[in-house]
């Protein structure tokens, strides 16, 4: 019986290695073979899936100032209810510290010239109103303008007079700290040759206004008759497009008959 036990112990034993070494090798052949990250993996489908994500942040446009509206040619015929409006269409503030506004177009003439305040900033989308007379303005839209006239400091450098729109035409400038023209916008018969064509000059009661707010070609193409002037807001409504171009061809022109064959 122990000879017999030896012997079936002895052949399970032999299936039992046979077994492994089978599955040893089996797993051996499907082995997974080893990865390279660098040589066999293909990642070009990573650009179409990673593409544009993140989104870039965008960069911010500096802040700038515009004259955005000149009203010159009040409805009551008095100079106390003018106003001229800047707007900064950047995306960042704006020191108005050492600007100037006036209707000068060349240094050292008789027209005025006024420097902002220190310490004036225009933030990014604001349209800032200066008024001839706030008590005027105030009756006239029900809140008072950002400036007057008389809060700013003449710039006797440049020029020594006074500003006075002219309803036949004239020009609004709008100065930087260096003395170099930011702006402009000449109607009428204002006479320069840094903007052109001039604005077309408006009734009274009209003011010009720049559209769309952002347009600057320093041109009349900037520009349009505003009959209802709208102080301390700018109009970002689109323009409308053009017409689409015909789709019928025009008619052919009638054939003349063709003369009979002659022998």
């Amino acid at each position: 019986m122990g000879g017999n036990r030896s012997k079936i112990g002895g052949g399970l034993g032999f299936w039992l290695a046979a077994t492994l070494t089978l599955l040893i090798s089996i797993l051996a052949f499907t082995a997974p073979p080893q990865i390279h990250l660098s040589q066999d993996l293909d990642f070009s489908f990573l650009p179409v899936i990673l593409n544009g994500w993140p989104p870039p942040t965008p960069t911010p446009r500096p802040g700038r100032a515009v004259i955005s509206e000149v009203y010159y040619n009040p409805s009551e015929g008095l100079s106390d209810n003018e106003w001229i409006e800047i707007y900064n269409p950047g995306d960042l503030p704006l020191v108005l510290a050492g600007y100037k506004l006036g209707d000068e177009e060349q240094q050292g003439q008789g027209e005025g010239m006024l420097q902002f305040p220190p310490g004036l900033v225009i933030q990014p989308g604001q349209a800032l109103v200066i008024a001839n007379n706030a008590a005027a303005f105030y009756t006239q839209y029900s809140f008072l303008p950002h400036l007057e006239m008389k809060d700013l400091i003449r710039y006797g450098d440049w020029a020594k007079g006074q500003i006075n729109l002219s309803n036949s035409g004239d020009e609004v400038l709008l100065l930087d700290a260096n003395d170099q023209i930011a702006d402009l916008v000449v109607w009428g018969n204002g006479a320069t040759n840094l903007f052109f064509p001039a604005v077309a000059g408006v009734a009274a009661g009209h003011s010009i206004e720049r559209y769309p707010p952002a347009q600057d070609t320093d041109s009349a193409f900037d520009w349009r008759d505003q009959a209802n002037p709208s102080p301390a807001q700018v109009d970002f409504t689109p323009p409308p497009r053009p017409p689409p171009p015909p789709t019928t061809p025009p008619p052919s022109p009638p054939r003349s008959p063709t003369p009979p064959a002659t022998e």
